[in-house]
């Protein structure tokens, strides 16, 4: 390992313990990294090869790609990090569909687009006790009557094209999906 990812790691770890405004920071970095990756697993512990295209390249991001360089993987204490939640025991991120069927442009395509909606599972795009997306997703728009506790980074509306290739997804890998591996949706909990 090279000495410059040894200190990147103990000046990341040295501040996150800090009471300070650089651990604010950094802390703000991470989130905001972990709502572009939208997956259910922290950033830090998979693969930068694989989701790295889909983040702002900043300092954590950064220190993502260093140490997988290396082969190493930074793992957050338990609840030290904010990370989404399953809503349902047969939920999944968006993007894990996302980036096993599109290959890097158009799977960045698909993450801006549920960026945009504040979408990060299957089940936020469903109607409410149901297996069907709704409508207005599909169309690019927000659903009439949802609110994210998530603070969402404001991006403008994504290209026209960009919403074709989200309708396409929608209609033929997530639907798909949904009706297959999705049994009961009925039972959804919260924290």
């Amino acid at each position: 390992m090279q000495k410059n990812t040894k200190d990147q790691i103990t000046y990341f770890i040295y501040n996150l313990r800090l009471h300070s405004t650089i651990r604010d920071k950094l802390e703000v970095s991470v989130t905001y990294t972990q709502i572009e990756v939208s997956t259910f697993s922290q950033f830090l512990t998979l693969p930068h090869s694989f989701y790295g295209h889909l983040v702002t390249d900043i300092t954590c991001v950064q220190l993502w790609s260093d140490t997988a360089t290396f082969g190493l993987h930074l793992r957050p204490a338990d609840n030290i990090t904010w990370g989404p939640s399953l809503i349902h025991p047969n939920d999944r991120s968006i993007m894990e569909i996302a980036t096993s069927v599109y290959d890097k442009k158009g799977s960045a395509i698909i993450n801006r687009c549920c960026i945009y909606l504040q979408l990060i599972s299957m089940v936020d795009l469903l109607i409410s006790n149901t297996q069907t997306i709704h409508p207005a997703y599909y169309e690019g728009v927000f659903a009439p009557s949802r609110h994210s506790d998530i603070l969402w980074p404001p991006i403008p509306w994504p290209p026209k094209n960009y919403w074709q290739l989200w309708s396409h997804f929608l209609r033929y890998h997530i639907s798909p999906f949904l009706q297959m591996n999705i049994i009961d949706w009925t039972v959804v909990h919260t924290m």
